[in-house]
């Protein structure tokens, strides 16, 4: 390889003696290393804009980026330290189009790296996580502009009002998904105004938009026959049959949410005496359940056939795959047993049971046993008894003992025969009358 020319030999004055600095044309080690890292982040940065937000591995937005992950390793410390310098430089750019944020200043990199602790927290939430990407796309799609060239002047309360409108006629949400989105959106524009203070206008206008009213609908449980045949339609001689025995009876036994059961851990259980079970609910609060003889029974008898597909996997409950449930797994198998229980229980066909219907079960069953409000909360984990109190609600068979201690009023009968109207004297009185009502 070449040696570069000295320039003090080809007539170039040196430095001034003090002042080191490098050659002309030739970069220092800092310099070189900020291009290279400066040229990978651009890459992935253009590879996640492709995937459009797709879910996807690190290893495969390096492949797309064309940068080996042994770079990305060595420059930014793996895949958490890439996405925090992709994060950095878009909410830099961000502020840089604003003009209200000099990004040399250290408020920006506190403010950035506040924006990541917070908004971390709620990207664990998968309706969070899922609301921002739909309307990332979204907006991009109407403004057409790439995702990850958006600035905050492309949100308003109108191309929020637009979103909402579109998750409701395009892809069939629900009036309560939409308001799940909603709030998560609240949330976000919540916080940029707190950060900007230059869009407080704009985000007031976007939180300002209200949500849609529902119709209340009762919640729907399962009577005690209808649990037992939902149990009873598992075959536990089949390949997964004490799995998904083991699950159902743990959700009946325990109310749990159905991401709660997703969660669960094996040193969340305790199979000896007390056997109970260590619940993660909202809000990063936890509960400890007692479990029954059975339940304990059916998951020892399926963590002997536990077969996960990465040795040391924590989760209890896997799928076919060796790998976690997810959320929409365990309500797919929910509906399927519930759909073979109604073949031998006429009276499931008409319900729409989901895991959720499962945690109604438990706490009616609960109150039906003539447990106390403030214990069936702290069962399900609510956090406001008014939301217990609904359960109270939706008990018939309290609303059957209730009509059964009051006594029907006494009618009195109003005179013998049939009504003087139906006599039949007054019926051909009516017959004549109307047969000379003739017009001549």
């Amino acid at each position: 390889m070449a040696q570069p020319a000295d320039e003090t030999s080809s007539g170039t004055s040196a430095p001034a003696a003090g002042t080191p600095e490098p050659a002309r044309g030739r970069r220092t080690h800092a310099e070189r290393t900020a291009e290279t890292r400066a040229r990978i982040m651009t890459s992935v940065v253009e590879a996640i804009a492709d995937l459009g937000f797709q879910k996807t591995t690190a290893a495969e937005i390096a492949r797309r980026a064309g940068v080996t992950w042994g770079a990305v390793q060595h420059h930014f410390g793996g895949k958490e330290g890439i996405l925090v310098a992709v994060l950095q430089d878009s909410f830099a750019r961000f502020a840089e189009r604003l003009s209200v944020i000099d990004r040399d200043t250290p408020a920006l990199a506190d403010r950035v790296s506040a924006f990541i602790d917070h908004a971390w927290e709620h990207f664990a939430s998968d309706d969070y996580r899922s609301s921002f990407e739909i309307l990332l796309n979204f907006t991009a799609e109407q403004r057409h502009t790439p995702v990850d060239k958006l600035a905050v002047e492309d949100f308003d309360d109108r191309t929020v009002v637009d979103f909402l409108d579109h998750l409701q006629s395009a892809r069939g949400n629900a009036t309560r998904s939409r308001n799940t989105r909603l709030a998560a959106i609240h949330s976000l524009f919540r916080y940029v105004a707190g950060q900007v203070p230059e869009a407080m206008a704009r985000c007031q206008q976007i939180c300002a938009v209200p949500t849609k009213k529902a119709a209340h609908q009762s919640m729907g449980y399962l009577e005690d026959a209808e649990m037992g045949a939902m149990l009873s339609s598992i075959d536990r001689n089949r390949r997964h049959g004490p799995r998904d025995h083991a699950l159902v009876l743990f959700m009946y036994n325990t109310g749990a949410r159905v991401q709660e059961v997703v969660d669960l851990k094996l040193d969340d259980l305790r199979l000896d005496t007390p056997p109970q079970a260590r619940l993660f609910g909202k809000g990063g609060k936890d509960r400890a359940c007692p479990l029954w003889a059975e339940t304990v029974q059916a998951l020892r008898r399926y963590l002997e056939h536990r077969a996960p597909s990465l040795e040391g996997c924590p989760h209890v409950f896997l799928n076919a795959n060796g790998q976690p449930f997810t959320r929409f797994g365990i309500r797919y198998l929910v509906r399927q047993y519930a759909a073979k229980a109604a073949e031998r229980c006429p009276s499931l066909k008409g319900k729409n049971v989901g895991p959720h219907t499962l945690r109604h079960t438990t706490a009616t069953h609960l109150l039906q046993s003539g447990n106390d409000l403030s214990v069936i909360k702290d069962w399900l984990g609510h956090a406001d008894m008014n939301t217990t109190h609904e359960y109270a609600a939706i008990d018939m068979k309290m609303k059957q003992r209730a009509l059964d201690s009051c006594q029907a009023p006494t009618v009195k009968k109003g005179g013998k025969g049939r009504p003087r109207w139906l006599k039949p004297g007054i019926l051909k009185w009516l017959d004549d009358l109307s047969q000379g009502a003739e017009i001549m």
